[in-house]
């Protein structure tokens, strides 16, 4: 445990740097920009093969597509109302259009304005720290894990700052779903029946759609969290281990570090590192995506994600995760089924790649994690919580290590001529 605490300093200094030094650290912000500098010089200082900084453009609002789904919502309400027949089908267009990007931008799945809504310049950096093996015979890594943490921090909405108002608020994203989806079939029923009573239930139906874009609003125009523990101590674990990596590389497998920006909103950087780095060959590849690793008593890895449509990570890497718990049963993480939110690691998925997401979560059923809050400040990290996360991922990066050296050992050997 005493490398551990040694490395867990180390990221002490970094999460120091990010939240005393630049700042709330906001998508597309110059402050993204300028934690995305110092990442990149970290790297380099290690001395690593090359270290990549990926410009892209990047979403600025996770919110803002649902603002604009709700507003569409509404629209055909008030054409619906207005304009009984010919409103009614205009309404029901409006309103299936809405579900559509409503259901998109919440399972992480295509819709027409994340392409065209709201793109700012944002970058991504990531180096590889090659395997022991690699650096020895030029041979190709047996294995591939990226981890993952992204550099910006959230807005801080009043319906995130205490515990039962997160979980409101993940009820009523699914209602207000519902209720748009409800809307359309209203009123095509309306409009050939001309009856009333579908226009009357509608209007009950916007006042869910019409909360949901009050605070989706309001989101917008609160300020950005100082990100100490969301996510400066993922970034700065990710720094310490890269360190540590650079001097004790695995034997078979390659480790990429990646820090993302637009991770709050949407994970547009993961997938403009996916689109031009990897395509769609990610067989021998895990992800590791940490999300707020340097507070809490609960380390968790999660088995799946998602507010509509959920994503069922692949097996693979929570074996991995399981064989680590084994490895450091004093610091093992236990499984948890994620609901009312999503991650980059809900992108690898849809995408058809392998990974989990480490996190920490308070013990108390009252205490609120730090995520999302102005007061996600320095003092609020834990360094025990940083050890634990570093000693874990250790283990866990030396558990797949072992199974590709195993996989190694089985593979036929050439034949002789």
């Amino acid at each position: 445990m005493a490398d551990d605490e040694v490395w867990a300093r180390r990221a002490l200094e970094h999460i120091r740097f990010l939240v005393e030094e630049v700042g709330p650290r906001g998508a597309t912000t110059p402050q993204e920009a300028q934690a995305a500098a110092y990442v990149q010089e970290r790297l380099a200082r290690l001395g690593l093969p090359s270290v990549h900084r990926q410009p892209f453009r990047g979403v600025w609002s996770g919110w803002r597509p649902l603002a604009v789904a709700c507003s569409l919502a509404l629209w055909g309400l008030l054409i619906a109302l207005a304009l009984p027949l010919w409103g009614g089908l205009i309404g029901a267009l409006l309103t299936l259009s809405s579900a559509w990007i409503f259901y998109g931008e919440t399972s992480l799945r295509f819709h027409p304005l994340r392409r065209w809504l709201g793109r700012r310049p944002s970058q991504n950096v990531f180096a590889a720290i090659p395997a022991a093996t690699t650096q020895e015979k030029g041979s190709r890594p047996l294995r591939r894990v990226v981890l993952v943490g992204h550099l910006d921090t959230a807005r801080t909405p009043i319906f995130q700052r205490t515990r039962w108002r997160e979980e409101a608020f993940a009820i009523l994203m699914p209602l207000t779903f519902v209720s748009v989806l409800s809307n359309g079939s209203l009123f095509l029923i309306g409009a050939v029946t001309r009856l009333p009573w579908p226009y009357w239930l509608a209007m009950g139906m916007g006042l869910l759609q019409a909360i949901t874009l009050i605070l989706t609003l309001h989101a917008d125009h609160t300020p950005y969290s100082p990100g100490a523990n969301d996510n400066a101590s993922a970034v700065g674990t990710l720094l310490a281990l890269a360190e540590r990596l650079v001097n004790e590389p695995l034997v078979y497998t390659e480790v990429w570090t990646l820090f993302t920006g637009c991770g709050e909103t949407g994970g547009s950087g993961m997938r403009a590192f996916l689109e031009e780095r990897w395509g769609k060959a990610l067989q021998d590849t895990l992800f590791i995506v940490l999300e707020g690793v340097g507070r809490g008593e609960r380390l968790i890895y999660l088995t799946g994600e998602g507010v509509l449509g959920y994503i069922h990570y692949p097996p693979e890497a929570l074996t991995m995760a399981e064989r680590a718990g084994l490895l450091r049963p004093d610091v093992a993480a236990e499984p948890h089924r994620s609901e009312g939110y999503c991650t980059e690691m809900g992108v690898v998925a849809r995408w058809g790649g392998k990974g989990l997401v480490l996190s920490l979560f308070p013990n108390q059923v009252d205490r609120v994690a730090h995520r999302h809050r102005s007061d996600d400040r320095l003092e609020g990290i834990e360094p025990e919580a940083l050890v634990r996360v570093h000693a874990f991922l250790w283990a866990m990066l030396q558990a797949i290590d072992a199974e590709a050296a195993h996989q190694d050992h089985q593979a036929p050997s050439p034949p002789r001529r």
